[in-house]
């Protein structure tokens, strides 16, 4: 049933014909247009909070899609009473306060077991929501009418030998200027040190200017990292434990 209801969805958007009576039911609309207004929302620099474009190079499940387009918005779907529900991890504070509402009964078990040799030990894992930087970024000047690039070019220059390519598609963050905080299209390696840049998205219609920030690339978000972390000085306090 689930796979015929997929089908049919999929039919209807390929062909651009109107989603028959059990497919408008299946949605819990008043949440979907909740997340269209989150993933709209103008930020700071004057860009919306999340903007996606996908292309799939080769043949994938639905699932796999819709799990990748709903990460990289920090969103997730939920089914509840026959209808789906789409929702996306808003911010919030950072501390969190555990209590016994959050575990289900019976499931958690606590002795005075010492599970680790240091104090205050502690190891977690989480998926990286930020960018990794790739390379420092000395200057960017963008000039709007750059031929012959209709769109304008921008001019990077980098501190030390940076790793980039053309078509390289690069995300900056932290430039003093924030219009050029943004994604760009590598159009041209002048040297080691020196390349020259598109916007990604065309809307650009002045020349710019900035220093400073980082850029990297989008595709290495949401890295899996696992660091651990250790209060020394409460270790260094409490001395080797034996076993």
């Amino acid at each position: 049933m689930a796979r015929q209801f997929r089908r049919n969805l999929l039919f209807c958007i390929r062909e651009g014909f109107p989603l028959p009576s059990d497919v408008i039911d299946k949605f819990d609309w008043g949440s979907v247009y909740e997340f269209s207004q989150d993933c709209a929302y103008t930020l700071a620099n004057g860009k919306p909070r999340f903007l996606g474009n996908y292309a799939f190079a080769e043949q994938t499940t639905l699932q796999a899609i819709t799990e990748m387009i709903l990460q990289s918005s920090r969103g997730y779907q939920q089914e509840y009473a026959g209808k789906l529900f789409l929702n996306m991890d808003k911010p919030r504070a950072s501390v969190f306060v555990l209590t016994d509402q959050h575990q289900l009964p019976y499931t958690l078990a606590v002795d005075d077991k010492e599970v680790h040799q240091n104090g205050n030990d502690i190891t977690v894992n989480f998926l990286d929501t930020n960018l990794p930087a790739v390379e420092e970024i000395t200057s960017i000047a963008y000039v709007y009418d750059s031929p012959p690039h209709p769109d304008g070019l921008a001019t990077f220059v980098t501190p030390t030998e940076n790793p980039c390519a053309n078509w390289d598609i690069i995300q900056v963050g932290g430039n003093s200027n924030p219009l050029l905080n943004r994604q760009w299209m590598i159009y041209a390696i002048i040297d080691d040190y020196t390349f020259t840049c598109q916007p990604a998205v065309p809307d650009l219609a002045a020349d710019a200017s900035g220093t400073g920030g980082v850029f990297g690339y989008p595709q290495s978000r949401f890295n899996k990292r696992t660091p651990e972390l250790i209060h020394e000085a409460h270790a260094v306090a409490r001395g080797r434990i034996g076993p």
